[in-house]
């Protein structure tokens, strides 16, 4: 779990500056400056998703349990707002509802995202960075107050200046389930407005 910290820290410091160095523009008339600025304001998004889960003991840090995804699977839907600072960056936070259908229970996470674009065109590569947890169900309201991370990468397409579909690959992992720590693999879709 500290790794993956680590590696989301890192991929959050190196990101901004590897987007900034993409001065390509799709924009003619334009500044750079100004091309840099067309997606500025708020921002919503919306989408869903499907994951497969891994989990481990957290009495053992070696031995990770790899459970089959049909028994461990999870279904997600998230919306999330916030400011787009320019064309690559955007912060915000966030809320939605897990179903985790072996169970039969519902979670409901609330997190900071920070998103970044690495590239000032129509079809861009992102990462989308997440933090938080879930407080208002059974299972986590004792076992899941250490919360969870989230990292996805994926393809964004504009549709037009403020509005895209994207799909994208998270890892996304924490504390739950008994106390178990676990991590997930999981793909989104999205429209962003």
């Amino acid at each position: 779990m500290k790794r993956l910290i680590a590696w989301m820290f890192c991929l959050l410091m190196a990101a901004p500056l590897w987007a900034q160095q993409s001065p390509e523009t799709e924009i003619s008339g334009l500044s750079r400056k100004e091309a840099r600025r067309t997606m500025r304001g708020f921002k919503f998004f919306a989408e869903i998703g499907a994951y497969a889960d891994v989990y481990r003991d957290a009495s053992d840090e070696d031995d990770w349990i790899q459970t089959p995804p049909t028994n461990s699977s999870k279904w997600s839907a998230t919306v999330s707002a916030g400011y787009q600072i320019n064309n690559f960056l955007f912060l915000g936070i966030g809320v939605g509802a897990d179903y985790l259908p072996v169970e039969n229970e519902w979670f409901m996470p609330i997190f900071a995202q920070a998103r970044i674009n690495f590239l000032n065109k129509k079809i861009s590569p992102y990462l989308d960075l997440r933090y938080g947890g879930s407080p208002f169900s059974e299972i986590t309201s004792d076992e899941e107050s250490e919360g969870f991370g989230e990292v996805g990468l994926g393809v964004r397409i504009a549709t037009s200046t403020k509005h895209s579909i994207y799909t994208g690959i998270y890892l996304h992992g924490g504390m739950g389930l008994g106390l178990k720590e676990y991590i997930s693999t999981g793909l989104r879709v999205g429209y962003e407005f």
